[in-house]
Formats: structure tokens, C-alpha cells, sequence
């Protein structure tokens, strides 16, 4: 009997605790419900102000990286034009000299 008694006992006691405890989350909940969470976003304003300002100051150098880059490339093509025209020249200037040492050796011959 005495088994049973200390059984019920420990049974009695952690009910008592179960119960504290959920009086206890009970009142947790209900200062919780109240209450007003806000969010200081001062320091990711912040944050966020500095990274606009880098990518701002990135873009900026990329749109002036463009445009001496398209500056140069239209250099480049006026200096290939020319380029290509001496190229052809030189080239008409050559074949027509060794045609006329060739035509010159047959009438020498």
C-alpha cells in the first residue's frame, strides 16, 4: 500500500508542477500578446545608403570605362581603314613590280 501511496504522491506533485508551469506560460502568453515588437532600421538605412552610393559611384566608373572604350574602338577602325588600304596598295604595288621585272626579263631574254 505504502508503494501505491508514494506512487500517487509523485503523480499528485508533477501534476501540481504541470500545472504551475502552464499558469506560469499563461501569463508569459498574455504579457506577450500586449506587446509591441518595432524594428530600428536606422543602421540598415544606413547600410543600405552606402551600398547605393558604391554602386552608384561603380556605375559611373563603368559608363565612363564604356565610353573611352567605344572612343578607342572607333579610333582603332579608322586606324585599321587605313590600314587595310596601304595593305591593298602595297600589295597592287608589289604584284605590279614583280609582273613588270618578269615582263622585262622575257623581252630581255
Amino acid at each position: 500500500m505504502t508503494r501505491i501511496t508514494q506512487q500517487m504522491e509523485l503523480l499528485t506533485t508533477e501534476v501540481e508542477r504541470f500545472q504551475n508551469d502552464v499558469k506560469r506560460l499563461e501569463g508569459i502568453n498574455e504579457n506577450l500578446q500586449g506587446l509591441r515588437v518595432s524594428i530600428d532600421l536606422k543602421e540598415l538605412k544606413t547600410f543600405m545608403d552606402h551600398y547605393n552610393n558604391l554602386l552608384k559611384r561603380q556605375s559611373a566608373e563603368q559608363n565612363q570605362f564604356y565610353i573611352k572604350m567605344d572612343v578607342l574602338f572607333k579610333k582603332t577602325k579608322v586606324f585599321l581603314t587605313w590600314l587595310m588600304i596601304t595593305f591593298i596598295l602595297t600589295t597592287l604595288l608589289i604584284g605590279g613590280s614583280i609582273i613588270y621585272i618578269l615582263s622585262t626579263k622575257v623581252n630581255a631574254l
